[in-house]
């Protein structure tokens, strides 16, 4: 499942830019400060990407991996657990259930890694479309959670899987999902 993600920097500013919104851009250029050109985030660091929400699809939106559902009273007792969210129970979840029904998002990003299991140990797969110069648009659910006692919201999202094809299911081998391998 993806839990690391590649962004490159000056694309994902480009991409805010060109849509006008000025918050998205400066958030880029305040990582581009920090990092180099490339961004490597992994989820249980819980850091905010670019998303484009469906009720506005071409706004630009940072947001937080790690969907925190309304009824959460403190987002870190549940993020670990809702970056990513299964295709075939998203209706069935209450995590994930009311963004399912409502609330919709594209993830871009350059790529994700997976990790193939050879004889116990880990090796990292990249995974990138086959024309890298564009982003890869992952599916994803978002919701805007508000702290009650603070009034702060934060923007929150979580990636869709599925059962893997042929392909993932070679690469995404790992024991435990050996009888329903995701991507």
């Amino acid at each position: 499942m993806c839990f690391s993600a590649r962004h490159q920097l000056s694309s994902a500013l480009k991409r805010a830019q060109y849509m006008g919104d000025q918050d998205a851009a400066q958030h880029w250029r305040e990582l581009l400060k920090q990092y180099d050109e490339w961004f490597q985030v992994s989820a249980f660091t819980h850091p905010k990407v670019i998303v484009y929400e469906n009720d506005k699809p071409f706004e630009p939106r940072p947001a937080i991996w790690g969907l925190v559902p309304n009824w959460a009273k403190e987002p870190e007792k549940i993020w670990n657990s809702t970056v990513n969210a299964r295709g075939e129970t998203i209706f069935e979840k209450a995590a994930f259930r009311k963004s399912a029904e409502t609330k919709r998002c594209l993830v871009p990003t350059d790529g994700f890694y997976d990790y193939h299991d050879f004889k116990g140990k880990k090796y990292p797969f990249y995974i990138t479309k086959k024309n890298s110069e564009e982003p890869l648009y992952l599916a994803g659910l978002w919701n805007d959670w508000t702290n009650k006692e603070t009034g702060e919201v934060l923007n929150t999202y979580s990636i869709v899987t599925t059962r893997a094809n042929s392909l993932m299911a070679k690469i995404h081998n790992k024991p435990k999902f050996s009888n329903d391998p995701r991507m």
